[in-house]
């Protein structure tokens, strides 16, 4: 289990889960094609500095869902959320997608 406070994971039990990561990569390999059928709005957030495979995932998502948003963040990398990138700029725009996709639900 890990050790949560005030809804922080720590970076030790992070850095124990970061494996799993790669596990998923490897399983969703081939899969782009699966995604075209998906109708909903979807954002994809990027960061300039991320890695290339990174980017080129995001391009294959961009082309194959027929609803999706792209932002990209030129002066961040993969850490953006995270405190020594910028989470205060990505929670506006995760809550700017949300509110618009709510106002677009209600009309």
């Amino acid at each position: 289990m890990l050790s949560t406070k005030k809804d922080f994971v720590t970076s030790r039990d992070g850095t124990a889960i970061m494996r799993f990561d790669m596990q998923i990569v490897r399983e969703m390999s081939d899969t782009l094609n699966d995604y075209r059928s998906l109708r909903i709005p979807t954002l994809l957030l990027g960061g300039g500095k991320s890695p290339a495979f990174l980017t080129t995932a995001l391009d294959g998502l961009e082309a194959t869902l027929p609803s999706a948003i792209r932002k990209t963040f030129p002066a961040l990398g993969h850490d953006g959320p995270e405190d020594d990138g910028s989470p205060e700029l990505i929670a506006k725009e995760l809550r700017d997608f949300f509110l618009a996709s709510q106002r677009e639900a209600a009309s």
